[in-house]
């Protein structure tokens, strides 16, 4: 056989074998979505796997935490502002350092009680833009603004700002925060 010829019956047999092989990735795709549907489905043998959580209660659940939160700091409760901390919680602010740990943060938290004495909320709302749930952790994020007002006089104090948090889903299938980050939006002029 000619060198040409050679080389040609050689790529078209390459090309063969690479479609016969490409398909290998989607017959196998193919079986592994249909038969991960029916994992959830009793077998035969009597057990079942792990039910897949249910995307809406968990939706109700994150909204119940976000609520908690809201309400616990309107009425400047900490402890209710700490119950939704998992024991390794860590907040990244939008100066100073990362406090790590549920104690640190109410540790820091209680610093500034006195602080929050001072003021009375006005307002406070958390809008999230986003709430994904993947497995046993979800992220959300989105803004926060507020308004305070002085105990001793004076004009409402207002802040907002842009918000991220990391949830983990506890065991009696409430949400608690895992991880936050915030940033802090400049005084309004």
């Amino acid at each position: 056989m000619r060198p040409f010829l050679k080389s040609l019956a050689s790529r078209a047999e390459q090309t063969a074998r690479q479609k016969r092989c490409g398909r290998i990735p989607i017959a196998m795709a193919l079986l592994a979505a249909a038969t991960s549907s029916a994992c959830s489905f009793p077998t035969d043998n009597g057990g079942s796997m792990k039910p897949q959580p249910n995307l809406d209660a968990d939706r109700r659940a994150i909204a119940a935490l976000n609520q908690h939160d809201v309400k616990a700091a309107l009425a400047r409760d900490t402890d209710a502002i700490v119950s939704q901390w998992t024991d390794d919680f860590v907040l990244i602010p939008p100066t100073g350092p990362i406090v790590r740990g549920r104690s640190a943060n109410a540790a820091t938290v209680e610093q500034g009680k006195e602080q929050m004495q001072a003021l009375i909320p006005v307002d406070y709302v958390v809008e999230f833009d986003e709430i994904t749930v993947t497995g046993e952790y979800a992220f959300e994020w989105g803004t926060y603004r507020g308004a305070a007002r002085l105990l001793a006089g004076g004009s409402d104090v207002t802040y907002s700002g842009k918000l991220m948090r990391i949830l983990q889903r506890q065991s009696d299938g409430t949400w608690k925060m895992h991880r936050t980050m915030m940033t802090s939006d400049p005084p309004a002029r």
